[in-house]
Protein backbone atom coordinates (compact mmCIF):
# COMPACT_ATOMS: atom_id res chain seq x y z
CA UNK A 1 0.00 0.00 0.00
CA UNK A 2 1.34 3.57 -0.81
CA UNK A 3 1.26 6.55 1.25
CA UNK A 4 -1.30 8.75 0.39
CA UNK A 5 0.34 11.53 -1.53
CA UNK A 6 -0.11 15.40 0.11
CA UNK A 7 -1.73 17.79 -2.69
CA UNK A 8 -0.04 21.13 -2.98
CA UNK A 9 -2.09 23.99 -3.86
CA UNK A 10 -0.93 27.57 -4.85
CA UNK A 11 -4.96 28.81 -4.21
CA UNK A 12 -5.81 30.43 -0.95
CA UNK A 13 -7.98 27.64 0.72
CA UNK A 14 -11.45 29.04 0.04
CA UNK A 15 -10.57 31.18 -3.07
CA UNK A 16 -11.69 31.21 -6.01
CA UNK A 17 -9.22 31.87 -8.33
CA UNK A 18 -9.42 32.61 -12.64
CA UNK A 19 -6.60 33.48 -15.09
CA UNK A 20 -5.99 33.52 -18.43
CA UNK A 21 -3.25 32.43 -21.10
CA UNK A 22 -1.83 35.93 -22.33
CA UNK A 23 -2.94 37.08 -26.14
CA UNK A 24 -0.46 37.36 -28.63
CA UNK A 25 1.92 35.17 -26.84
CA UNK A 26 1.47 32.16 -29.44
CA UNK A 27 0.01 32.62 -32.24
CA UNK A 28 -1.24 28.61 -32.76
CA UNK A 29 -4.49 28.45 -35.04
CA UNK A 30 -5.97 26.06 -31.93
CA UNK A 31 -5.91 29.06 -29.89
CA UNK A 32 -5.42 32.36 -30.89
CA UNK A 33 -8.41 34.94 -31.67
CA UNK A 34 -8.31 36.31 -34.67
CA UNK A 35 -7.34 39.70 -33.60
CA UNK A 36 -4.24 38.54 -31.79
CA UNK A 37 -2.31 38.01 -35.18
CA UNK A 38 -2.04 41.95 -35.88
CA UNK A 39 -1.52 42.53 -32.28
CA UNK A 40 1.59 43.63 -30.69
CA UNK A 41 2.89 44.38 -27.55
CA UNK A 42 0.89 47.17 -26.62
CA UNK A 43 -2.47 44.71 -26.59
CA UNK A 44 -0.11 42.15 -24.84
CA UNK A 45 0.55 44.80 -22.09
CA UNK A 46 -3.12 45.70 -21.92
CA UNK A 47 -4.28 42.19 -21.93
CA UNK A 48 -1.45 42.25 -18.58
CA UNK A 49 -2.68 45.02 -16.88
CA UNK A 50 -6.33 44.80 -17.52
CA UNK A 51 -5.88 41.31 -15.60
CA UNK A 52 -3.89 42.45 -13.02
CA UNK A 53 -6.47 45.57 -12.44
CA UNK A 54 -9.17 42.69 -12.41
CA UNK A 55 -7.70 40.82 -9.76
CA UNK A 56 -6.91 37.85 -11.59
CA UNK A 57 -4.96 34.87 -9.92
CA UNK A 58 -2.57 34.66 -12.52
CA UNK A 59 -1.72 35.21 -16.53
CA UNK A 60 0.15 32.43 -18.37
CA UNK A 61 2.73 31.41 -21.08
CA UNK A 62 3.93 28.67 -22.90
CA UNK A 63 6.87 27.48 -23.89
CA UNK A 64 8.14 26.48 -27.21
CA UNK A 65 11.83 26.99 -28.60
CA UNK A 66 11.51 25.66 -32.01
CA UNK A 67 8.33 24.40 -34.38
CA UNK A 68 9.02 22.18 -36.75
CA UNK A 69 8.24 22.94 -40.97
CA UNK A 70 4.97 20.12 -40.60
CA UNK A 71 3.46 21.83 -37.50
CA UNK A 72 3.65 25.23 -38.24
CA UNK A 73 1.11 26.25 -40.32
CA UNK A 74 -1.69 25.04 -37.28
CA UNK A 75 0.95 25.80 -34.42
CA UNK A 76 2.68 29.01 -35.48
CA UNK A 77 6.04 30.08 -34.99
CA UNK A 78 5.14 32.83 -32.66
CA UNK A 79 5.97 31.48 -29.29
CA UNK A 80 7.12 34.52 -26.97
CA UNK A 81 10.10 32.90 -24.60
CA UNK A 82 8.23 32.65 -21.17
CA UNK A 83 11.22 33.80 -18.69
CA UNK A 84 11.60 37.02 -20.78
CA UNK A 85 7.95 37.83 -21.62
CA UNK A 86 7.27 37.05 -18.16
CA UNK A 87 9.63 38.91 -16.78
CA UNK A 88 8.45 42.30 -18.75
CA UNK A 89 4.99 41.63 -17.58
CA UNK A 90 6.24 41.57 -14.12
CA UNK A 91 7.55 45.10 -14.68
CA UNK A 92 4.24 46.87 -15.44
CA UNK A 93 2.74 44.85 -12.98
CA UNK A 94 1.81 44.72 -9.66
CA UNK A 95 -0.06 41.92 -8.14
CA UNK A 96 -1.24 39.18 -10.29
CA UNK A 97 0.90 36.18 -10.47
CA UNK A 98 3.09 34.85 -13.68
CA UNK A 99 2.68 31.41 -14.59
CA UNK A 100 3.98 29.14 -17.11
CA UNK A 101 1.52 26.73 -18.84
CA UNK A 102 3.69 25.20 -19.30
CA UNK A 103 7.30 24.94 -18.92
CA UNK A 104 9.59 22.06 -20.39
CA UNK A 105 12.45 21.73 -18.50
CA UNK A 106 13.96 18.93 -21.01
CA UNK A 107 14.87 21.59 -23.53
CA UNK A 108 17.36 23.43 -20.93
CA UNK A 109 19.83 22.17 -18.36
CA UNK A 110 18.54 22.07 -15.06
CA UNK A 111 20.78 24.76 -13.53
CA UNK A 112 20.05 27.23 -16.18
CA UNK A 113 15.91 27.12 -15.43
CA UNK A 114 16.37 27.18 -11.82
CA UNK A 115 18.59 30.70 -11.96
CA UNK A 116 15.68 31.87 -14.60
CA UNK A 117 12.95 31.30 -12.87
CA UNK A 118 14.85 32.07 -9.15
CA UNK A 119 15.52 35.66 -10.45
CA UNK A 120 12.10 35.97 -11.92
CA UNK A 121 10.32 35.08 -8.78
CA UNK A 122 12.85 37.33 -7.04
CA UNK A 123 12.16 40.48 -9.04
CA UNK A 124 8.74 39.94 -9.55
CA UNK A 125 8.19 39.95 -5.53
CA UNK A 126 7.25 36.07 -5.60
CA UNK A 127 4.44 36.01 -7.95
CA UNK A 128 5.96 33.29 -9.99
CA UNK A 129 3.95 29.33 -10.63
CA UNK A 130 6.23 27.28 -12.70
CA UNK A 131 3.47 24.91 -14.22
CA UNK A 132 6.16 22.16 -16.37
CA UNK A 133 5.63 19.36 -18.41
CA UNK A 134 7.05 16.65 -20.35
CA UNK A 135 6.31 18.44 -24.11
CA UNK A 136 4.96 16.89 -27.06
CA UNK A 137 5.90 17.93 -30.17
CA UNK A 138 8.68 15.08 -31.17
CA UNK A 139 10.07 17.37 -33.79
CA UNK A 140 10.86 20.18 -31.75
CA UNK A 141 13.01 17.59 -29.65
CA UNK A 142 14.76 16.23 -33.13
CA UNK A 143 15.51 19.94 -33.80
CA UNK A 144 17.23 20.44 -30.10
CA UNK A 145 19.47 17.39 -30.51
CA UNK A 146 16.97 15.72 -28.05
CA UNK A 147 15.74 12.20 -26.70
CA UNK A 148 11.91 12.80 -27.18
CA UNK A 149 10.98 9.26 -25.66
CA UNK A 150 13.44 10.06 -22.52
CA UNK A 151 11.69 13.66 -22.03
CA UNK A 152 9.17 12.80 -18.83
CA UNK A 153 10.32 12.32 -15.23
CA UNK A 154 12.59 9.33 -14.88
CA UNK A 155 14.78 11.08 -18.03
CA UNK A 156 14.72 14.48 -16.28
CA UNK A 157 15.60 12.38 -12.87
CA UNK A 158 19.06 10.77 -14.61
CA UNK A 159 19.68 14.21 -16.30
CA UNK A 160 19.72 16.13 -12.21
CA UNK A 161 21.47 13.23 -11.10
CA UNK A 162 24.35 13.58 -13.48
CA UNK A 163 27.66 15.54 -11.89
CA UNK A 164 27.79 18.98 -13.46
CA UNK A 165 30.25 18.29 -17.05
CA UNK A 166 29.00 14.73 -16.60
CA UNK A 167 26.38 14.74 -20.12
CA UNK A 168 26.09 13.22 -23.60
CA UNK A 169 26.05 15.25 -26.24
CA UNK A 170 22.69 17.35 -26.83
CA UNK A 171 21.52 16.42 -23.73
CA UNK A 172 21.14 18.50 -20.69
Amino acid sequence: MTAPQETVSVIPEGRLAYGMQLPTVALSTMVAAPWEHSAGTAELLAAAQAADRAGFFYVAVCDHIVIPRDKAETMSTTWFHPVATLAWVAGQTERVNLLTNVYVPAYRHPLESAKAFATLDALSGGRVILGVGAGHVEGEFEALGLDFANRGPAGAMRRLARKPGEHEPGQC
